[in-house]
């Protein structure tokens, strides 16, 4: 899968989602709240979500946390962005959210 059919879904977003989120190169992060729409909204679209990656929003650019999601997991992605809890305090250290990096397909 090419980044073209990754990110394709992207165009989809409403305008005041796309400025909510946190931008890294051609990738897209939110935060939880905001996560819980994107995924809503491309489910309604007939994507499905095949990962999820959690960041924190550094310069100059996202650091990774440990725990991620991906379509094998029993929980589903919305509940995992629901229930995400940080098993390190990194970002709470750091004074910084967690933001969800999405990735979905055309289901």
């Amino acid at each position: 899968m090419t980044n073209r059919e990754i990110f394709a879904w992207h165009s989809l977003l409403p305008p005041e989602i796309v400025r909510q989120a946190f931008h890294s190169y051609e990738e897209m992060a939110w935060t939880r709240p905001v996560a819980e729409q994107v995924i809503n909204l491309l489910q309604a679209k007939g994507y499905k979500i095949v990962r999820i990656d959690t960041w924190l929003p550094t310069t100059p650019g996202p650091t990774p946390l440990i725990r991620d999601w991906d379509d094998t997991r029993a929980i589903s992605a919305l509940d995992f962005v629901k229930t995400f809890d940080p098993e390190n305090k990194l970002g709470e250290s750091l004074g910084l959210e967690t933001y969800f990096n999405i990735d979905a397909e055309r289901a």
